[in-house]
């Protein structure tokens, strides 16, 4: 070998002429995994940032929704106020009737009494009638219809309902119903045997009052309700559907004219006059 010559046999020994090129991950991997942290931070931001506007839209719907029950909830209980005002004030009119209108009612209340048979009816009239006058004073209802209703339902407060559970006008426990029950009661629907849930009360005060919590509950028999005349006032229930019976208002007039209620509706407390009122005419006086 000449001086000149170059011993290449370690190069070649220790490291090859062509080595493998190495692999590129490409643009957009490159772009992903250089900016991972941005990327992740940027979609936690997106997450929360919708999170928060779907929360801030529940809580404004619920914020609405409240300020809705509120307002509900006010009107209810500025109604209950006036109507607590109202029968307050036909009650005190009946305490300061006159003699005459006194004398009057004793009369009437007196011959309906008269009209009863037997002690059975005497004695379901004696604890029906100081109910229907209380609701014709406070609430408006005909008791000349209050009691027809109540005699024909629960003939005389003899039927089980009424006996047992103070139910004297046939009321059904319908799903709205939360009260107490008298459950799986025999009874006829349009003629057919059957069997229902009814209402139940502990007092006859608390059923008689119950009648009129349902008929006001419902907005059907509105109409019904400004009648101060039993017939019309049954006639009204029975066009909104209060019961199928054919014969019902027949059953209830024959009734009505058998004990003389419709002396009953005559029966209304003076108005007196208003606090307000008395201001105004003692200032101008």
């Amino acid at each position: 070998m000449s001086k000149n010559s170059l011993d290449l046999t370690n190069l070649i020994a220790r490291r090859p002429f062509h080595q493998k090129r190495e692999k590129s991950l490409g643009g957009w991997a490159s772009f992903w995994i250089s900016n991972t942290f941005w990327i992740i931070f940027v979609l936690i931001f997106g997450i929360i940032s919708m999170s928060s506007m779907h929360m801030g839209l529940d809580m404004a719907n619920k914020i609405m929704n409240l300020r809705t029950e509120i307002a509900l909830i006010q009107e209810s209980n500025e109604k209950s106020i006036a109507d607590r005002d109202s029968k307050i004030d036909r009650l005190m009119s009946a305490q300061n009737a006159s003699t005459t209108d006194l004398i009057s009612l004793a009369k009437s209340i007196q011959e309906v009494y008269g009209t009863a048979n037997n002690s059975r009816q005497a004695r379901f009239l004696d604890e029906a009638l100081p109910e229907a006058l209380r609701l014709q004073f406070t609430e408006n209802i005909p008791a000349s219809a209050c009691v027809a209703m109540a005699i024909y339902e629960s003939q005389y407060g003899q039927s089980k309902l009424a006996r047992e559970h103070h139910n004297y006008f046939g009321l059904k426990a319908f799903s709205n119903w939360d009260g107490k029950k008298a459950q799986n009661m025999v009874t006829r629907d349009s003629g057919v045997l059957t069997t229902a849930d009814f209402r139940a009360y502990s007092t006859t005060s608390e059923g008689f009052d119950g009648y009129v919590h349902f008929l006001k509950n419902s907005d059907r028999y509105d109409h019904a309700l400004q009648s101060r005349n039993g017939v019309e006032f049954v006639s009204g229930l029975l066009r909104a559907g209060y019961c199928p019976d054919s014969n019902y208002l027949d059953s209830i007039r024959s009734i009505m004219d058998r004990h003389k209620l419709y002396k009953l509706d005559s029966l209304k407390p003076n108005t007196i006059v208003r606090s307000e009122e008395l201001v105004k005419s003692e200032s101008s006086g």
